[in-house]
């Protein structure tokens, strides 16, 4: 992929004043098409990490989620119940 991106002299500067300039350009026009230049700031976002498409999950203080497993007895699942929901109160 890098050497196609050199032949053909596509860099990231390349591909965000292509984007830039075609969303001044959907500005200008006398049809308007805001689609157009949302799209281009979504693409824009995405590029500067302004929006997450993961969900990160942790346990109680950053740490790993506890499961309770057919293995554990009752009290060990009870305390690691609680555990998750003293977490939340803090």
């Amino acid at each position: 992929m890098v050497k196609r991106s050199n032949r053909v002299e596509v860099t990231q500067d390349y591909v965000l004043s292509s984007i830039v300039g075609t969303m001044e350009r959907c500005k200008l026009e006398s049809d308007f098409l805001p689609a157009s230049v949302m799209r281009g700031a979504e693409l824009l976002g995405k590029h500067l990490g302004m929006f997450s498409d993961r969900l990160e999950l942790s346990g109680p203080n950053g740490g790993p989620i506890e499961t309770v497993t057919a293995e554990m007895d009752s009290v060990e699942a009870a305390r690691a119940y609680e555990a998750t929901l003293s977490s939340k109160h803090e």
